[in-house]
């Protein structure tokens, strides 16, 4: 007996109607059957699309700390050669206000290295050297992760300046901070 019953067809019809309706009743059947494919396939490709996100966003954050780093390390050496010191006046050495002329906490936790191959004398380089490490993980409390994964983790950015000196330096010395 069938669930519907139709009174309007032609009986020789009847059964055609009645396999039409029972192929749209197994179209939604399955339908119903693959209801939470969508969220499988999601759950299965949302932690890809957040990895992509995380790499996309700390590589564009590395990028700019050695751009960043790069263009302080030139200002420095053009402060060197010189021989001025714009952080005297607060008491700071070169190295000391070099970092914190950075835009981001990677370069203000940087290294900045200040020296003189050949001895510091007219003519002779003075080469400043950038240097910070940047940690692709963060550090969790009592997570062992970065320890492990010590140097696929973390890497150096590290940006290095010369020129050569136009004053024997008297208020710039060679050295890090």
């Amino acid at each position: 007996m069938p669930r519907y019953r139709i009174v309007d067809i032609e009986p020789h019809t009847r059964k055609a109607a009645r396999g039409a309706r029972c192929r749209v009743a197994g179209a939604t059947g399955v339908a119903r059957e693959r209801s939470g494919q969508a969220l499988v396939e999601f759950a299965i490709v949302l932690p890809l699309l957040l990895l992509g996100a995380f790499i996309i966003l700390h590589v564009g954050l590395a990028l700019h700390s050695a751009d960043d780093q790069e263009q302080i390390a030139a200002d420095v050496a053009q402060f060197a050669r010189a021989d001025q010191n714009p952080g005297a006046e607060k008491g700071q050495s070169l190295q000391e206000w070099a970092k914190k002329q950075g835009d981001n906490d990677i370069v203000k936790k940087g290294k900045v290295c200040i020296t003189f191959p050949n001895g510091p004398k007219l003519e002779a380089p003075v080469t400043v050297e950038f240097t910070t490490t940047m940690k692709w993980l963060p550090n969790v409390a009592g997570s062992s992760v970065n320890a492990v994964l010590g140097g696929v983790a973390n890497f150096t950015i590290k940006q290095t300046a010369t020129q050569p000196l136009y004053q024997v330096p008297s208020k710039v010395k060679a050295g890090c901070a």
